[in-house]
């Protein structure tokens, strides 16, 4: 995982360009369920966008997200939620599910940006989707969902060219 997380890192350093964010966010939600059936129900509502950063650090993000929700479901077939919105200043991406949602004491350590030896995630998953995002310049923040599991925000720029 750590290893991943380099190499997508790297690459965005080297591989920014315009992202229709829609349709990459529906092609990671298809990547991620695919051969999934009955795993979990995976619905997208997208609206069109475009920003300036690496399509691949994008798709991790999402990735771990869709992922995350789907095993920590904690019925047999946990419903789930992509959503994106945009403004003039920033694209929202949520991933929202019915699930147990996250512990407190996860969001508490991720927000806080360390670990101490009582207190520390239970994985690498949530982190580096953190460090995805701000490695985009973006914001990963957590909430309630109206499904009454999680919701996870990626919050990005939207501007179209930082260069």
């Amino acid at each position: 995982d750590a290893r991943r997380i380099e190499q997508v890192i790297h690459d965005y350093e080297t591989s920014r360009d315009a992202v229709d964010v829609a349709a990459t966010v529906e092609r990671t939600v298809e990547s991620v369920t695919d051969g999934r059936d009955g795993q979990a129900t995976v619905s997208t509502n997208l609206a069109e966008s475009t920003i300036w950063t690496s399509r691949r650090l994008l798709e991790f993000a999402v990735t771990n997200l869709v992922e995350n929700a789907i095993e920590h479901g904690d019925t047999p077939e946990p419903r789930i939620e992509v959503r994106a919105s945009a403004t003039e200043a920033a694209v929202e991406i949520q991933v929202v599910d019915d699930g147990p949602g996250i512990p407190a004491s996860e969001r508490e350590v991720l927000q806080a940006g360390e670990e101490a030896p009582l207190a520390h995630a239970s994985g690498l998953g949530l982190w580096s989707t953190k460090w995805a995002v701000e490695t985009m310049g973006g914001e990963l923040s957590f909430g309630e969902s109206d499904l009454g599991g999680a919701a996870v925000r990626i919050t990005l720029p939207s501007a179209v060219n930082d260069s």
